[in-house]
């Protein structure tokens, strides 16, 4: 349905014309390299290793989203959010306000996505649903607006605000058609839009909220989320953008491509480029070859470039050799004897194909005998001057005067026009009539489109691309990357030379069909976070023994309703520990708080005359209520000195202690509150009581360690961050119970496999799985646990299904089901595997109806927080973490590591 918020506005014709080259010229960037994603938990990878991919993904699409703002705004924040979460009620209601009313409406644009929590948030699905029902009335901002209104300061005051009877009222307070509004919130369509958002944000690896992005570049919110990182961005996107043309949709895609090699970049296992023939200038894309003019136009002399507005359908390229063109047909320089033969994929109007000729260069002047260039054609679609000028270059490769043209087409890469290329061909000499006569009749269009297909048929999408001796290389890449392979492929060209006693096109054509297919280089398993953090205590406030031996570091707002839940949960720990724990408590008020910075003070001024946990408590206890004068009414409470108190509230000490706690807490990478290091442990949430426990219970078996080296009580804590970050993790311990299992009971190596069913990257790894198993049939023990993600509304039920299944002796036939079968996980759909199965139905149905399986999945989930698993898939191969569904090399090698260590 339509939408008043999310139509498009129209371009006027003439910026459409005159901007169409340059936002031709930045579509190409989009289509250009694809960099090699890093596993989907590897977050902190930074690393751009550049590699072919296909194209068939727009990232961070926005089309159909709501939005706000001017549709030429130069940045666009997406802004994946939860209605039933406090960050991202702040994140709405102060940073994305700020950013509009600090840059305006003609500079920022703002796009909600929808990310539900479903497994904290139960009423946040619903909700998001309601705001898809409101936009279909015009009226999605003032529903958000109405919701986050509603939103309690603490889950008590209001835990029906997301109840359905509730959200049918905003509809009737904004004014809405209330029956279509109902019709449309549990719609096909309603449940459809907000798992196209949960989707996408899963395949982002998004699962906290808020999550945004800036441009396409991820905002980093280390240290709270708060406004600063967003302004720091969009000013940088703004700037940025004062270089290119003004191109909305292009320069919002090319900031994306851009963007996402950088170290805050979007990190994903799905391919990061939006297809370039697939996008349109109206859209939230660049202009793609739908929308080029022909590609025959300018053929003649006189001829004017078609409109940019007539569309032309796509080219059609003959069969392609995977082989690769006959370099004999091509132009060539270097070496004729030469022994590695490098084909070029290249264009004339690619920025990046101009970049790389200095390197071409260099390397023929290294390898003077070893190395010879040939040149392919490969114009992309929406270059549209790049297939006349390929054209053009083979016209003067006839008169032999290629190479020469090439440099003076890299050199004018802005102007391709025929008169552009006539004039180029005059400078160097050329027949002109024989020149004009190959333009005019097309006589190089089938050689330029074989290039083209053989170059595809090899597995080139983009430029400027390289087959060295048949081995793919992709990139304009430093000099020592291509002197790498060159070594590399020379060596190889020796030995089989000499091997088969072949020379010439012989030997050539050996070393492509032997050429070694580029494999996936297996990434070492990702590091739990175990590096332990000293945070230092100087004079916190300290709730327990002072000599206790393990130390709870709390970063905490007052503001924040999951911390006033977690100071419940630690004075309770504190007690049933008496002697064992301390308190050491750290400021963290996040800007979005407005109230919780002022609070704060106030607690450091009580600490000033010894009451800081009375106060705390106080102000935990009436979140709702901390203005200056409650604050000061508070300290009357407490029978505190109230002039002192006032005075050391409003002094600069309080305000520097807490800058100083907030630098320490971004320091060590505090992103939210609550937040806690366990004798430097991190550990972040308000967990349950039981999760803390055991989480003491764990650090009081360290602590004795070095208490009985005889290691003073108070340099207990520091000792024990240094000592054990130079030890190293200890091996994850987690029972295996009743879970499902195969491979033998006493097997040397046991692998915990986190996963659910309908996380698509847990069924990519199955079959590694299942080889894995195969290939070391009495050394491995596979043993699955559950690990239902919140956002993935189907996944509870059908984990509770596989342990009904489990339950009759079928786990791992129903778990092969669930997964060849992702989409269709319903409760019916449930039934009728385990009627093929042939299950027993009645104790089957029996199972789901009781939550008979509920808690054996909430003590698997319990075991993968405890650790350190917040994904899926995820493994602990003897008790080392292995994050991803990674190569089945990668598995061996831990396994093979582990086997070697026992």
């Amino acid at each position: 349905m339509s939408h008043p918020v999310l139509e498009e506005k129209r371009l006027n014709p003439m910026v459409a014309v005159m901007g169409f080259v340059l936002t031709a010229a930045i579509a190409f960037l989009i289509g250009y390299f694809v960099a090699k994603p890093p596993s989907l938990r590897d977050i902190k990878d930074t690393t751009a290793e550049l590699a072919q991919a296909t194209v068939d993904s727009e990232v961070l699409p926005v089309k159909g989203s709501p939005s706000k703002g001017d549709q030429a705004a130069p940045v666009t924040m997406v802004v994946f959010g939860d209605f039933q979460c406090p960050a991202s009620r702040g994140a709405s209601t102060v940073i994305l306000d700020k950013a509009m009313k600090d840059f305006g409406s003609k500079q920022v644009r703002i796009v909600w996505k929808h990310l539900p929590l479903v497994g904290i948030h139960k009423d946040a699905r619903l909700a998001a649903q309601a705001t898809w029902a409101a936009a279909q009335q015009g009226k999605f901002w003032e529903y958000h607006d109405k919701i986050f209104d509603a939103f309690p300061s603490k889950d008590d005051a209001n835990p029906d605000f997301l109840k359905e009877e509730q959200l049918v009222k905003y509809a009737s307070e904004l004014g809405l058609d209330v029956e279509r509004f109902k019709t449309e919130l549990k719609s096909p369509e309603a449940v459809a839009a907000v798992d196209a958002d949960l989707e996408l944000a899963r395949s982002l690896g998004l699962e906290s909220t808020p999550s945004i992005y800036v441009n396409g570049r991820t905002v980093d919110f280390a240290g709270g989320v708060r406004y600063e990182p967003v302004e720091k961005v969009v000013k940088e996107e703004l700037a940025r953008a004062d270089e290119l043309l003004k191109t909305p949709n292009a320069y919002y895609a090319y900031s994306v491509w851009l963007n996402r090699s950088q170290p805050d970049g979007i990190k994903t296992e799905s391919t990061m480029v939006a297809k370039a023939d697939t996008m349109d200038t109206a859209g939230e894309g660049a202009a793609g070859a739908r929308n080029l003019p022909d590609r025959r136009a300018g053929r003649g002399a006189d001829a004017r470039p078609a409109a940019p507005e007539k569309a032309a359908p796509a080219r059609q390229l003959p069969p392609g050799n995977a082989m690769g063109p006959d370099v004999a047909t091509l132009p060539r320089k270097g070496s004729p004897n030469a022994k590695v033969t490098m084909l070029e994929f290249s264009e004339f109007q690619c920025p990046y194909c101009s970049k790389v000729n200095p390197t071409i260069k260099d390397l023929l002047n290294a390898y003077p005998n070893d190395l010879q260039i040939a040149f392919v054609h490969m114009p992309l679609d929406f270059h549209k001057d790049a297939p006349l000028a390929a054209e053009a270059a083979m016209a003067a490769h006839e008169q032999g005067k290629f190479w020469e043209y090439h440099d003076l087409l890299f050199a004018n890469q802005k102007a391709l026009k025929r008169p552009d290329l006539e004039r180029f061909a005059e400078q160097v000499g050329l027949d002109m009539g024989k020149f004009r006569a190959a333009l005019d009749s097309g006589k190089y269009t089938k050689a330029v489109d074989q290039n083209t297909a053989d170059a595809r048929a090899m597995g080139m999408s983009g430029t400027p691309s390289f087959a060295i001796n048949g081995r793919k290389f992709v990139g304009a890449q430093p000099l020592d990357n291509f002197k790498k392979v060159i070594d590399e492929e020379l060596a190889r060209a020796n030995k089989v030379a000499q091997e088969k006693g072949l020379s010439g096109d012989a030997l050539y054509k050996e070393l492509v069909r032997t050429a070694p297919k580029e494999q996936p280089k297996p990434k070492p398993a990702a590091a739990a976070d175990s590096k332990r953090i000293y945070v230092t205590p100087g004079d916190a406030p300290v709730l327990g023994d002072a000599n206790a031996p393990v130390a709870i570091t709390i970063f905490t707002d007052f503001q924040c309703p999951y911390c006033s839940k977690a100071a419940t949960t630690l004075h309770q720990l504190v007690k049933n520990n008496p002697g064992k724990v301390k308190l050491v408590f750290k400021h963290f008020p996040l800007d979005f708080h407005k109230d919780a910075p002022l609070a704060h003070r106030a607690s450091w001024a009580a600490h000033q005359q010894g009451r800081f946990w009375e106060y705390h408590d106080l102000v935990f206890q009436n979140q709702k209520a901390l203005q200056r004068e409650n604050l000061l009414t508070y300290a009357q409470q407490l029978n505190l000195d109230v002039n002192k108190f006032t005075a050391d509230l409003d002094s600069a000490a309080s305000e520097s202690k807490l800058n100083a706690d907030k630098a320490e807490g971004s320091k060590a990478q505090v992103a939210g509150t609550p937040h806690f290091f366990i004798n430097g442990t991190r550990f972040s949430g308000a967990q349950p009581l039981e999760s803390f426990q055991a989480a003491v219970d764990r650090e009081l078996k360290v602590a004795e360690k070095y208490t009985a080296k005889g290691i003073a009580v108070d340099k207990l804590y520091e000792t024990i961050v240094k000592e054990e970050n130079l030890a190293g993790p200890p091996p994850v311990k987690v029972a295996v119970g009743a879970s499902p299992s195969k491979g033998p009971e006493n097997a040397p190596v046991t692998i915990f496999e986190f996963s659910e069913f309908q996380c698509p990257y847990c069924s990519k790894v199955v079959p590694t799985i299942d080889e894995l198993a195969k290939a070391y049939p009495t050394q491995v023990r596979i043993v699955f646990k559950h690990f239902p993600l919140g956002f993935h509304a189907d996944a509870q039920l059908a984990s509770e299904a596989s342990l009904a299944a489990h339950e009759q002796g079928k786990f791992w036939e129903y778990h092969d089901l669930l997964f060849a079968n992702q989409k269709a996980i319903k409760r019916p759909d449930l039934e009728r595997y385990a009627e093929q199965l042939g299950l027993n139905m009645e104790k089957f149905r029996a199972a789901l109806d009781s939550g008979k399986f509920k808690k054996q999945i909430e003590e698997d989930m319990a075991a993968a927080t405890s650790a350190g698993i917040s994904g899926t898939p995820s493994f602990l191969i003897n008790g080392k973490k292995f994050v991803g569904a990674q190569p089945l090399d990668a598995f061996k090698a831990e396994v093979d590591a582990a086997l070697a260590a026992k």
